[in-house]
């Protein structure tokens, strides 16, 4: 009789990743199609064509073009010195939190807040709507003009806020 070998469930290529395959639900629907396509790269790597991807040209038309999953990765696929880390799954109960860019009179943070978000800060330019905004809510809003900011700059204002 001749013995088969067990494999333990995995998708190709994906040799170091924060996915355990082995579980069910690592295979559900929200969690697999995130992982489908990073497998798919490293499979089309191993066969030699290049993956197909659209980009805007200047007249902002769609161009189809062509990219390595190294060129993609900037390692090989299947590098000992890549980790697949996909998103990690839900739990309810989770503290979600939040900053409102542009966040104008707080339209948004108003709908984040029903949803459950705890929002940390708020950044607009616009002094009457940073005003209504103040007399809504009682976390900081910041009067910065973003297309100004760095994203390390903000990023900055909102850590001083959380600490």
């Amino acid at each position: 009789m001749v013995k088969s070998a067990i494999f333990k469930p995995s998708l190709f290529g994906l040799k170091h990743s924060n996915r355990d395959f082995t579980q069910k639900e690592t295979w559900g629907k929200n969690q697999f199609n995130s992982s489908f396509p990073a497998s798919l790269c490293a499979y089309l790597d191993g066969k030699r064509p290049k993956n197909v991807y659209l980009k805007l040209d200047e007249n902002l038309k769609i161009q189809p073009a062509e990219l390595s999953t190294k060129e993609l990765y900037g390692l090989a696929p299947d590098s000992d010195n890549l980790f697949y880390a996909f998103e990690s799954q839900f739990r309810g109960g989770s503290k979600m939190i939040t900053i409102d860019l542009f966040a104008g009179c707080g339209g948004l943070s108003l709908g984040f807040q029903k949803a459950g978000f705890t929002i940390v800060a708020a950044f607009d330019n616009w002094i009457p709507a940073i005003d209504v905004y103040r007399n809504n809510f009682s976390h900081p809003i910041f009067n910065v003009d973003l297309s100004r900011e760095s994203s390390q700059e903000i990023w900055e204002q909102v850590s001083f806020v959380r600490t």
